[in-house]
């Protein structure tokens, strides 16, 4: 019996990669990243010594696996997956409901990413800054997860689902630094510091992604956190989005604000074409979108 566990899988990136074949270590464990037979298919390693036991490998594999979602702005499809050499074809339908991108909202897949794979965006440290930041916000990240794999949902609902999670993420984890700077704790002044990174990236690059949605950036806060309030709790109703037309495209918005932000906290530069082919697709994208 070897002394090691090993988990072997293939993800489909759904895009052509530049070559890479990279190793590095994760406590006990080593992950080996290659893609050099299909640019576009991610061969993933994961191997350890039998005392860390397949659980925690199959964290890592999940760490990585939600990472690449930050990276893309969709999760790769896992085509197969073989613990201890012994391939398991239930595994990928097994999860697929928690970790998976529908065809739906996978639209402007093509120009969505902000980074590649590479030895400076996954490595040793990215990984346990992810880790670690993933514990603490467990519930509104994987609620912001669970919202790519449905299909079959409002409009309205998959928008407020998006908005929840992404003030959990400050209310979570921090709350105190809204408070260091004289911030009430209230959801438009978490929204806005969640979307920092993403109004630095559009001010720094000329986007405009704003411009696409017709209202100023102060408006669109309101309207969000008026269109949340409306649906979580039944506030008093003020001006909000209204049309399935605004719920989905400003939820493109809302979802690159919290992908952008979480690379900054995990230690990952976006890459500015990346970026602005991004910014540029998603506003011309919701401009063409809102006419029809």
């Amino acid at each position: 019996m070897s002394n090691n566990h090993e988990i072997v899988s293939i993800l489909d990136l759904k895009y052509r990669q530049a070559p890479v074949h990279f190793s590095f270590s994760y406590g006990n464990a080593v992950i080996t990243f290659d893609n050099e037979d299909d640019p576009s298919k991610l061969k993933l390693c994961i191997s350890g010594r039998r005392n860390m036991g397949l659980a925690k490998l199959e964290d890592i594999f999940s760490w990585i696996w939600e990472m690449l979602y930050f990276f893309n702005g969709f999760f790769p499809h896992l085509l197969n997956i073989a613990f201890d050499g012994k391939e398991d074809k239930d595994y990928p339908r097994k999860i697929v409901r928690l970790r998976s991108t529908t065809e739906k909202l996978s639209l402007i897949r093509s120009n969505n990413r902000l980074c590649f794979i590479s030895p400076e965006n996954l490595n040793g440290s990215t990984l346990k800054k992810y880790a670690l930041l993933k514990e603490a916000l467990k519930y509104p990240l994987n609620s912001l997860f669970a919202v790519q794999s449905y299909d079959d949902i409002y409009g309205e609902h998959r928008f407020v689902l998006a908005s929840h999670a992404a003030e959990g993420i400050v209310e979570e984890k921090y709350e105190s630094q809204l408070e260091n700077h004289g911030c009430k704790n209230g959801f438009k002044n978490r929204i806005e510091f969640l979307f920092k990174p993403l109004l630095d990236a559009n001010r720094k690059h000329k986007t405009n992604i704003f411009k696409s949605i017709g209202v100023p950036q102060k408006t669109y806060f309101q309207l969000l956190k008026n269109t949340r309030d409306f649906y979580s709790h039944l506030a008093r109703e003020r001006r909000r989005f209204r049309k399935g037309k605004e719920f989905i495209s400003d939820y493109w918005i809302l979802s690159l604000a919290i992908r952008l932000f979480i690379l900054q906290e995990i230690g990952v530069s976006y890459e500015v074409p990346l970026f602005k082919a991004n910014a540029s697709a998603i506003a011309e994208w919701i401009a063409e979108y809102r006419k029809n």
